[in-house]
């Protein structure tokens, strides 16, 4: 079984730990998350849609889904259909969502997706400044960087076929894209950059564990505009 912790910003963006507890290992063999096979750090991310938590949001997504399904690129990386999940918070206040994954092989490179069907306030409540105040002052993520599947610049890389069709926001030094936060105002920056490009020299780690990094870096952003670098170190790294 998994645990799970959100680090959630003042522009609606958040940051799941994910955490394997009281779990035989060999059970995560096979699991898209599996550090034996991943490593330590970060293997996954999402994208939402802006009305998410519109009744129509189904449908939206579905279009988008049918143009992503129709580009030339590998099957895997196309998002299958929708699944639905749920659960109630202690206080017995329901959450429901949708999200839809891409096929095992593409989990990391090409994202997934998961939007709400309640309000998003109950699952991430970015409104509540208890929950996004940070020590270092960080307000919410200015930039992804995605060591991916082909070399920089490459047209043909699955990941800028994707990107160039889900992101109608005109590319940015041809490999970034810009996203829109799930959450404006007045405080925090209502854009993310999102860049896609390779870097052989991330593909080990020195924690001794296998691993793939899909999504290797993260660049946090302050009130003040300063850039925050976000480390993630295995368990035993002394650092």
């Amino acid at each position: 079984m998994t645990a799970n912790k959100l680090i959630i910003f003042a522009d609606g963006s958040y940051i799941e730990l994910i955490a394997f507890i009281d779990d035989d290992p060999t059970k995560q063999d096979g699991h898209w998350w599996n550090p034996a096979e991943k490593g330590y750090g970060i293997v996954d991310y999402a994208f939402t849609l802006p009305n998410s938590n519109d009744a129509d949001a189904a449908t939206t997504f579905n279009q988008l889904r049918d143009r992503i399904l129709r580009l030339d690129i590998p099957e895997p990386w196309k998002p299958q259909t929708l699944r639905s999940g749920s659960r109630r918070k202690p206080s017995g206040e329901l959450i429901e969502w949708h999200v839809s994954f891409p096929q095992a092989e593409a989990r990391g490179r090409a994202p997934f997706w998961c939007f709400d069907v309640t309000p998003r306030e109950r699952r991430v409540p970015a409104n509540d400044p208890a929950a996004t105040t940070h020590p270092n002052g960080a307000r919410g993520v200015a930039e992804l960087t995605i060591f991916n599947d082909g070399v920089e610049g490459d047209a043909n890389a699955p990941s800028k076929r994707l990107f160039d069709e889900i992101l109608p926001t005109v590319a940015v030094e041809g490999n970034s894209w810009q996203l829109s936060s799930p959450r404006k105002n007045d405080e925090a920056n209502t854009a993310t950059s999102c860049r896609i490009r390779i870097d052989d020299a991330q593909n080990t780690v020195t924690d001794g564990l296998k691993r793939r990094p899909l999504v290797a870096r993260v660049e946090l952003y302050d009130g003040n505009g300063r850039r925050i670098l976000l480390e993630v170190k295995a368990p035993d790294d002394p650092r």
